[in-house]
């Protein structure tokens, strides 16, 4: 409101700080946009059921354009998305067997050996879980912005947006750029219980990246022996 006060007022606002998004259609419809802009972040995201309090996923984005980049590592590997191609580090107790001295997989997208079968869905819902819209502004007409309010986050001003998408709720906190700072997703776990996963975005426009891995240590999807 303050910033909306200054701009009809003629002033303008600090260099480091933007106008935020006001409505739902701002949100989706800005916020892409901003992300490429930035072009990298790092994020660390938790679940509300995880004992141990401990990050279960860390990893980074990168844009090249509308290209999105995903680095990805848990307890169940390391996984990298680039330029349409999925490679996997996997965990030691993953029953398959490598090519001697290789340690990733590479998988194409279309490929139809029996480790990449599948694997296609996965190229896209890793865009989807982990870039902050989480897909909201591919279906915008199916969400309700229900709240949007100044709220501290870790003694930062940031803006708190809650938005409803058919019965799961979002929430996002905006810094003074207009880039997320944290999202919320609540939903049920396999089981039905509630559980809350909280993702933190961090040093966006840095020096975050996502590189694919040494090719000499890389082998086909198709070569992978069970």
């Amino acid at each position: 409101m303050v910033c909306a006060a200054l701009l009809a007022a003629g002033c303008t606002a600090a260099p480091d700080r933007v106008a935020l998004p006001v409505t739902k259609d701002e949100l989706l419809r800005d916020l892409p946009q901003r992300m490429r802009d930035a072009g990298t972040v790092r994020f660390t995201s938790r679940r509300s059921d995880d004992t141990d309090h401990r990050p279960s996923t860390t990893g980074a984005l990168r844009w090249d354009g509308d290209d999105l980049g995903v680095s990805t590592d848990s307890a169940g590997g390391t996984t990298v998305l680039l330029d349409g191609v999925l490679y996997d580090r996997l965990p030691p107790t993953t029953d398959v067997t490598l090519p001697p001295g290789k340690t990733w997989v590479r998988s194409e997208r279309g490929a139809t050996d029996r480790f990449a079968a599948g694997r296609d869905a996965l190229h896209d819902a890793l865009r989807a879980l982990w870039t902050p819209t989480r897909g909201l502004d591919a279906a915008a007409g199916q969400v309700t912005l229900t709240e949007r309010s100044d709220q501290p986050l870790d003694g930062e001003h940031t803006t708190r947006y809650t938005l409803d998408h058919q019965g799961r709720v979002h929430r996002l906190w905006l810094d003074d750029r207009a880039l997320p700072v944290r999202v919320e997703v609540d939903r049920a776990a396999q089981d039905g219980t509630p559980v809350t996963d909280t993702t933190d975005y961090r040093d966006w426009g840095g020096d975050a990246a996502v590189t694919a891995p040494p090719a000499d240590q890389t082998c086909g999807s198709a070569e992978v022996r069970y």
